[in-house]
């Protein structure tokens, strides 16, 4: 899993940040499709300074270089 997402960073020159890593291990140890508020919940436990934003951007990369998928929300 992890491999995954260095391997993903690297080729597509991202640095791996702790806090972008944070973000993948909410994501990737989601049983479910959390939205970007519950990983920003998740991952402000671990990083109290974190903004909403970043969470975002991070996911928005990630779904851009093919780590996760974006689902769109209905509501």
């Amino acid at each position: 899993m992890f491999d995954d997402f260095h391997e993903h960073c690297k080729a597509h020159g991202l640095k791996i940040t702790p806090q972008r890593v944070v973000i993948y291990e909410a994501v990737a140890g989601a049983k479910d499709h959390p939205s970007a508020e519950q990983i920003f919940v998740k991952v402000k436990a671990k990083f109290p300074n974190i903004s909403y934003d970043t969470v975002h951007r991070a996911l928005v990369t990630f779904a851009k270089i093919g780590l996760v998928e974006a689902v769109e929300g209905y509501g």
